[in-house]
This record gives C-alpha cells, structure tokens and sequence, in this order.
C-alpha cells in the first residue's frame, strides 16, 4: 500500500526527472542551471538537507524525496483496497556559494524542478502498477517553493520545493 505507493513514484521520477528537466532548461534558455537529482525514497527537506551537510553520510544534492504524507482508505473488499495517499516530492538544492546570480541561477532551477516533478505526476497513472489517479481533481496539486533561504553564517543558499499531490491506488491480492 503505502510502500507501493512510494516504490512506483519513486521508479517514474528517477527514470525521467532528468531528461525532463534537462528539455526545460533547453527551451527556456537556462542550461547554465544543474539538471540533474539524485532521488532518495522516505526523506522529506528536513532530512535531506541535514543529512548533505554530513560528511560521510551519501547524500548529494539537488534531491527529491520521495514520500507519503497520509493515506485514506478502507476495510479490503473481495481482497481488493482502493488507498489515496497524499504523495510528495520534495526539490531541495544548495548552491556551490554565493556569487553574482547565484541566487537568481537556484531560483530559476527550482522552478524549472517543479515543472519537471508535475510531469512524473502526470506518468503516474500510465507508469504501471496499482495507480488509477494522480492529481486529478483541478486544484489538487499543489507545489510550494520556499523562497531562497540563506542562514547566519552560511556561504551558500538553498532552495526547496514541494509538490504535494492525491494518487489513488488499487492494492490487490490481499489474502
């Protein structure tokens, strides 16, 4: 169910979030900007940015993670359950330090990154497995950028953004 859920998002964005964002920065111009992620499954923002400032700990970025905020669903029937889980996606990238148009480069990233992330959503449903609806409902995707952030003391700046979106799933088989 959930881990389902997580495992064939997390399958579609790796095998096209780069080419995709690649194709946008192309068209719009902006292939100074990085175009690729590494995707990393059950880390939100929170986790990914303190895990890259560890040294030792594998975490590059720009990342997306992959996660499940909640799910809605019901008692199985005829060893059948429809599940509709809050799904997530979370860009975060920092820049290499601050210089000239560093900050204006990770912003146009970022928003490239979103375009790039509701196009998975829009492959989820023809993606295989359980999927039957992603983001269907007008309204239903919703995508967040956090604005460019940069901390006392830092000599970088970041960016977050979260595409939030409802995927309903047919879990089949349950014995």
């Amino acid at each position: 169910m959930v881990y389902d859920a997580i495992e064939q998002a997390a399958t579609s964005l790796s095998a096209n979030f780069d080419a995709d964002l690649a194709a946008l920065a192309t068209a719009k111009g902006e292939a100074g900007i990085t175009q690729t992620a590494t995707v990393y499954k059950r880390r939100p923002a929170t986790v990914l940015f303190a895990l890259a400032a560890v040294t030792g700990s594998g975490v590059t970025l720009p990342a997306i993670g992959v996660w499940v905020q909640r799910t809605a669903t019901q008692a199985r029937r005829q060893d059948v359950r429809d599940n509709v889980h809050q799904l997530v996606f979370d860009y975060v990238a920092r820049s290499a330090g601050v210089t000239a148009g560093s900050d204006v480069t990770l912003e146009k990233q970022a928003e490239l990154a979103a375009e790039a992330l509701l196009r998975t959503v829009d492959r989820l449903v023809t993606a295989g497995g359980g999927y039957f609806g992603a983001g269907e409902l007008a309204g239903s995707v919703v995508i967040e950028l956090s604005g460019l952030a940069m901390g006392p003391g830092q000599s970088y700046y970041e960016e977050h953004v979260r595409l939030t979106c409802p995927v309903t799933e047919r879990d089949t088989g349950l014995a």
